[in-house]
């Protein structure tokens, strides 16, 4: 399993907003099939100092960490990392992008936009939704009923083992998310809310975490919609300091997806 990315960002608690919480997210790309599924140890590095270890990440079972820093450690002028290592191996894995936040005016012009912008999107407050976004495994136990060990590659597209993935589960446990209201539309609408017919293009904001790529899904159970992402670009929040995720999307058929009986059967969308 070869780490293509760690990605590293700023989370913000809406719960505790001043709590300073880092959501790291992991891409791997797998070309053996035998491979798979093993845990990473996970370490916060900061200059000058010796490597933490913060955690365990099992990857047949999540994609991310969210790392709290302690009380009483600031981030401000700090260069941090992160790096990851496959458990009980001394050989590295891969290493995140020395991250600083500059100085206080930046840290709180940051932290001051996130903050209200999950606000404009948390349900009750201003104009957010909210929504469950299910992310598609890419890496990960091979399926054992449909896996061809001669490649990464799927035999059956309506397995229910992994809904067409590949590896066993298919998809990861749906992540809480809210979009913002205020970039959203759709292609076509009716009375009722959200009501699209299937087939409809849908776009929307989305915050900045987890990072969402074609083929993962959005569910809004509010409106029992489901969303197949098609497109996901990026764009600056605050002079290029925050990066939110402009998604594009289809209504999914649910009586024509074997993806949705699927997840279905799995209990996601009930």
């Amino acid at each position: 399993m070869f780490l293509r990315d760690i990605k590293a960002m700023p989370y913000i608690d809406l719960t505790s907003p001043s709590a300073k919480k880092i959501f790291i997210q992991f891409f791997f790309t797998q070309e053996d099939p035998d491979d798979s599924g093993y845990t990473l140890d996970l370490y916060r590095v900061l200059r000058g100092h010796d490597p933490i270890k913060i955690g365990e990440v099992d990857l047949n079972e999540c994609f991310y960490f969210i790392d709290t820093i302690e009380a009483g450690v600031t981030l401000l002028n700090l260069e941090y990392q992160y790096m990851v290592f496959k458990k009980g191996s001394p050989v590295c894995k891969g290493t995140t992008v020395p991250v600083t936040l500059r100085n206080k005016q930046h840290f709180l012009s940051h932290r001051a936009f996130l903050v209200n912008y999950m606000m404009e999107m948390r349900p009750g407050v201003g104009i957010g939704i909210d929504v469950q976004v299910v992310k598609k495994k890419r890496w990960g136990v091979f399926c054992s009923t449909c896996g061809s060990h001669g490649s990464n590659a799927p035999t059956l597209h309506k397995c229910p083992t992994c809904g067409g993935t590949g590896y066993e589960g298919g998809y990861y446990p749906p992540f809480p998310q809210s979009i913002s209201l205020a970039g959203l539309s759709v292609s076509e609408s009716h009375e009722g809310g959200l009501g699209v017919s299937a087939g409809a293009s849908f776009s929307a904001q989305v915050f900045p975490y987890p990072v969402l790529e074609r083929g993962d899904w959005l569910w809004i159970p509010s409106e029992n919609l489901v969303i197949g992402i098609d497109v996901v670009q990026g764009y600056d929040g605050v002079s290029g300091s925050v990066t939110l995720q402009h998604i594009s999307g289809t209504k999914v058929n649910q009586f024509e997806s074997p993806e949705f009986e699927f997840l279905y059967k799995k209990g996601v969308f009930k």
